[in-house]
């Protein structure tokens, strides 16, 4: 018999009963765009109550990319310029929590489910389970319902409620890259933001495949589904309204595409978590501190950015030069200048249009020439042009 079957008898449901009488569904997803992805997962959860009455579990992976929850700040969360020069695509989803780093390592896994039934470590507990019992790994869970093994953090979780209904996923580490997971996630400008909002917290990550080397993501996946329909078989009332899509033998899931969505749904949800307005507008206001060098009038500057919705503002964004020469009547026009320059009304935050606004004052003040070029290229190598649409 295949290794699927022992693995079903160890986690506790027969391989013969996968579906037998299972009201509760387990859906997975074969694209691997993050935007559409996030906007599918959006769709079945409104389709609770209307397609479906139980508990769903979905399943699916995305290429390289990185994840931001609701509330985060992108500029202080991912480094940009890193992301740029690979082409990983930064999302913003619809839930809270921290960011994420994912690639064809991981897992992520949502249970949607209703409101009332939202229980964040009974969820996680499957996930766990499917480890333990499935693999051997010594998983643990924690009160804010994150997946342990051998006490390193290899699944994180959010969750988002609207109305009656609710989602609570995760993403999990079964053979991801480590090394470009931290260095996705380490923006170099950090240390100099303040930004309102939610700051992720730093853990120690470990891969499944530490402690279960021959296990694949494909075993994986048998194993979370096999144990989520059994922890559910006894616990669901109600009927299935309409099945989306149907299980096969071979698996216990069955597979949602874009054609299952209504067009206008799908094409709206994909165009608006793929916007730059959403990924990078959505911010918070916080304050960039920008220090930078002009030797040609032997002193430094330090420019307080104030950003909102991914523009400098008018009001807040302010000036100060510092040095020996920090007093002169020179450094102090030129004060004026940059201050005035980060007033101008339609400046986005980004390195190349800050940088422009420069090169402008620039061509106005002949005299100031050498200090401002000085200012425009250095803002423009340490703020990323993260406006770029990432649609493909």
């Amino acid at each position: 018999r295949s290794d699927a079957f022992y693995r079903a008898r160890r986690i506790g449901l027969r391989a013969s009963d996968r579906m037998r009488g299972a009201r509760q569904q387990v859906f997975v997803l074969g694209g691997k765009n993050i935007f559409e992805n996030l906007a599918i997962e959006e769709w079945l959860l409104h389709q609770l109550g209307r397609r479906f009455d139980a508990p769903a579990l979905l399943l699916y992976t995305n290429p390289p990319c990185v994840v931001i929850g609701r509330m985060q700040n992108p500029y202080k969360e991912a480094n940009l310029s890193y992301l740029r020069a690979r082409n990983i695509k930064l999302a913003r989803r619809r839930s809270g929590g921290g960011t994420v780093y994912q690639d064809d390592g991981n897992l992520n896994y949502s249970f949607v489910q209703s409101r009332d039934m939202l229980d964040k470590q009974a969820n996680a507990r499957i996930i766990a389970d499917a480890l333990r019992l499935g693999f051997g790994a010594p998983s643990s869970v924690t009160a804010r319902g994150d997946v342990l093994l051998d006490g390193r953090k290899t699944s994180g979780c959010a969750q988002r409620i609207t109305g009656s209904r609710s989602y609570h996923h995760g993403t999990l580490l079964v053979d991801s890259d480590l090394g470009q997971l931290w260095r996705c996630i380490s923006s170099p400008a950090s240390t100099r933001m303040n930004a309102s909002g939610t700051a992720s917290v730093r853990s120690p990550v470990a891969n499944l495949c530490e402690f279960a080397p021959t296990a694949t993501k494909m075993d994986v996946m048998h194993a979370v589904a096999l144990r989520f329909l059994a922890e559910r078989e006894s616990e669901i009332q109600g009927d299935n309204k309409d099945q989306i899509g149907s299980p096969s033998e071979e698996h216990p899931w069955s597979e949602v595409r874009a054609d299952h969505i209504e067009p206008d749904f799908f094409s709206a949800e994909v165009g608006e978590l793929a916007s730059s307005g959403w990924r990078f507008g959505a911010s918070f206001k916080f304050e960039h501190v920008v220090r930078l060098n002009l030797s040609s009038l032997g002193c430094s500057a330090q420019l307080c950015l104030n950003v909102g919705r991914g523009m400098v503002l008018v009001s807040g964004s302010r000036c100060a030069i510092e040095g020996d020469n920090s007093n002169s009547s020179d450094s102090t026009s030129l004060s004026a200048i940059l201050e005035a320059t980060l007033r101008e009304d339609g400046i986005r935050y980004s390195g190349s249009d800050i940088a422009k606004a420069l090169q402008r004052a620039a061509d106005s003040h002949p005299r100031w020439r050498s200090a401002l070029e000085e200012a425009a290229e250095q803002i423009s190598s340490c703020i990323t042009d993260s406006w770029e649409e990432q649609l493909e």
